[in-house]
């Protein structure tokens, strides 16, 4: 429920992915009851619950993963608390795999060389996802497959940093 430009970090996501995605998919886990009552795009966003939060950020990707529809081409996973993105990274990501060879099957943005978020997969690679032990990583995935993954430089900050506590919140 923290804030960013006076939105909630998850609105203001669904905003930006808004502008070129369709659908949206929100992944609630914990306080999911309590953060939709908050969200005012929840009607922008197909909202899908976690069941098992407590299994790790691979659960929630893999409940995201299932309400993908089977017309979608690729899809970004982005955590919420990086709720800095910007649109201009997300374009240069969704170009960077158009124009990549069938065998690419995903971009990951990088800063200085680090990789950071959103990373954006080709739907042919969701099944493989979907098959990993919920107790995994799906970066586990994505480094099993360094010749699958085009790594894009970009210029945006925002690939990188994230929030995971209110003080890294409250410093920004």
């Amino acid at each position: 429920m923290l804030t960013i430009a006076g939105q909630t970090f998850i609105d203001h996501l669904i905003d930006v992915f808004g502008s070129c995605c369709d659908p949206v998919i929100a992944v609630l886990g914990h306080y999911a009851d309590k953060i939709r009552a908050g969200m005012a795009c929840s009607a922008e966003a197909l909202i899908t619950i976690n069941p098992s939060p407590e299994n790790g950020m691979l659960s929630s990707l893999q409940s995201g993963l299932r309400a993908v529809p089977t017309s979608c081409r690729s899809v970004f996973f982005h955590p919420c608390d990086v709720p800095e993105i910007e649109f201009a990274t997300l374009r240069r990501l969704l170009d960077a795999l158009a124009g990549s060879p069938a065998g690419i099957l995903a971009a990951v943005p990088t800063l200085k060389g680090k990789r950071g978020h959103p990373v954006l997969v080709r739907s042919a690679w969701i099944p493989a996802f979907l098959e990993l032990d919920p107790s995994a990583s799906a970066r586990v995935l994505l480094e099993s497959a360094p010749g699958s993954v085009l790594e894009v430089p970009v210029t945006d900050p925002a690939v990188r940093r994230d929030f995971d506590t209110r003080e890294e919140y409250e410093r920004e």
